[in-house]
């Protein structure tokens, strides 16, 4: 409490140095972004489980399923995860961008943005899988809507 007190004083007194700082603000909303596309009201408000668990003949728990299988509903874990990964593609985006204050040298330049490609790679791959398996229609080759 002391802490929280501690902080709002600071900010009321700084008000112009911390409502200028970039880094919060980029901070914030990315952090906003993950809250609102994760589905976190529509968790609290329907009480979802983190994910589908399930008992062992030993009585042992276990995760029986990570994704639902129902096209409208969703784990908790399942939407936390997606919309972390997009928010990991579109920070490895704005890194590639921004090349050239990451790395001084031609060759860390282009090992990073080798780096950054082959993860932006595999992270939509995986995201299309869980598509795919969420949604039958994704399985098609054409990935055109039926």
């Amino acid at each position: 409490m002391l802490l929280l007190l501690a902080t709002i004083c600071y900010t009321i007194k700084n008000f112009n140095k911390v409502a200028s700082n970039k880094n919060l603000w980029f901070s914030f909303s990315i952090l906003t972004f993950i809250i609102c596309t994760g589905g976190v009201t529509n968790h609290l408000v329907h009480n979802a489980p983190w994910f589908k668990y399930d008992r062992n003949n030993s009585g042992q728990l276990y995760i029986q399923e990570y994704f639902m299988s129902n096209k409208k509903k969703q784990y908790a874990a399942e939407g936390y995860f997606v919309s972390l990964t997009v928010t990991i593609i579109g920070g490895l985006l704005v890194a590639l961008g921004n090349l050239n204050k990451l790395a001084d040298r031609g060759v860390w330049i282009r090992i990073i943005t080798l780096g950054c490609i082959s993860t932006i790679y595999v992270l939509l791959q995986l995201i299309l899988t869980c598509f795919q398996f969420k949604h039958g229609w994704y399985r098609k080759p054409s990935l055109s809507p039926p």
